[in-house]
């Protein structure tokens, strides 16, 4: 039999890349990492890792086995899940790793509810875009991690994760007042082509947007600034230093001074809240994914936003 807690370590060990790094996450001794690998390796009776120099490197055993591993894991989740269903009360602490800006307009009202509804789930937020809370979310670090993928450059996720839309998103053109598109419905990006342009930071998924839809209209940006909060880009566009391509959430306040156009080839991103798969039967968490639900689906855009 093979003991699905040094199967644990063995997941670690790939996931952080090192044994120090899975020891830290698990609690353990370096040592006691190490003699957890060779006691699952006496039992499967293959070697599971080789040393690569200094480096500890997983085999192809290693690989096959952390396959059928993922599936016992949601297994074992699901079974937890479906055990503390049978308790009276709903109880427990669910890790939420959320996008800023569902994190200001969807959360709160869904954290009301849940303490109306569940006082003893222990709710813990911490804010993080994609690119950081799916890793987290397979590390088993968080619960839930709500997402955001844009539907002209999807992100196909883990299939071992349980995904739960929440909303669609649209984008808009962010232009300055006195912009000659700031009057019109509707504005052809191409039109846009040399005007310079302010984007989020590299390497996140709003900045490939912006990348993505200008090569669509066959040009590529000429980005004059980088900034992860979107109210600083409208305070940009509003001091007249550019132009923004702009997710309808992210908007809390419009400034004096922008103008909100609709991209005549229409651009939407697609928010969702993402488990890992048998995780969402445990009671807590599946609470939390309904009130998130509710509460996007409650959503109204501030009045300052075109609809």
């Amino acid at each position: 039999m093979i003991d699905p807690r040094r199967l644990r370590t063995l997941h670690a060990v790939a996931t952080h890349g090192t044994v120090t790094a899975a020891a830290a996450v698990l609690g353990y001794s370096g040592p006691a990492v190490s003699q957890q690998l060779a006691a699952l390796e006496r039992e499967v009776g293959v070697q599971l890792t080789q040393r690569d120099g200094r480096t500890l490197v997983l085999t192809p055993a290693a690989d096959v086995l952390l396959a059928h591993a993922e599936v016992l894991f949601a297994q074992l989740d699901a079974a937890e899940g479906d055990l503390a269903a049978l308790r009276d009360e709903v109880s427990g602490q669910v890790a939420l790793a959320c996008i800023p800006s569902a994190s200001a307009a969807i959360v709160p009202t869904a954290w009301r509810a849940l303490r109306a509804e569940a006082p003893h789930v222990r709710l813990e937020l911490v804010e993080m875009e994609a690119e950081e809370s799916i890793p987290a979310l397979h590390r088993r670090d968080v619960d839930i991690a709500v997402v955001h993928a844009y539907a002209i450059e999807p992100k196909p996720l883990d299939p071992t994760f349980a995904v739960q839309p929440l909303l669609v998103d649209p984008v808009w053109v962010a232009v300055p007042a006195d912009h000659a598109a700031a009057g019109l419905d509707r504005v052809d990006l191409a039109a846009l082509r040399d005007e310079p342009f302010v984007a989020a930071r590299s390497g996140t998924r709003c900045a490939d947007m912006t990348q993505r839809a200008c090569a669509l209209a066959g040009f590529v940006p000429d980005v004059v600034a980088r900034a992860t909060d979107f109210a600083v880009q409208l305070n940009l566009v509003a001091a007249g230093l550019g132009v923004a391509l702009v997710p309808e959430l992210t908007i809390r306040r419009l400034p004096d001074g922008v103008r909100l156009v609709a991209p005549a080839e229409p651009i939407s991103r697609g928010v969702q809240a993402v488990s890992r798969r048998g995780g969402d039967r445990h009671p807590a968490v599946r609470l939390v994914l309904d009130q998130l639900a509710a509460a996007a689906a409650a959503h109204r855009s501030p009045a300052s936003v075109p609809a």
